[in-house]
């Protein structure tokens, strides 16, 4: 677990928010993957999944995904 938070850490520091996104990730999926919660685990891929794919989609058509007004 501290290899994936000082990963984290590291992208938060260089401002690299595909690496933040990524580290977030991978720290989410070790964590889970120790719960040894099968279903936990399953859902989770599904929910990164989407948001990867959603994400994709918007930047592939020059949509903000946030509103900063």
């Amino acid at each position: 677990m501290e290899w994936a938070t000082d990963k984290l850490q590291q992208a938060i520091n260089k401002n690299d928010r595909i690496a933040e996104i990524r580290a977030n990730i991978e720290f989410h999926r070790l964590f889970y993957s120790y719960s040894r919660n099968t279903f936990l685990q399953t859902t989770t891929d599904s929910s990164w999944l989407s948001f990867r794919i959603s994400f994709l989609s918007a930047r592939n058509e020059d949509v903000t995904l946030v509103d900063n007004s």
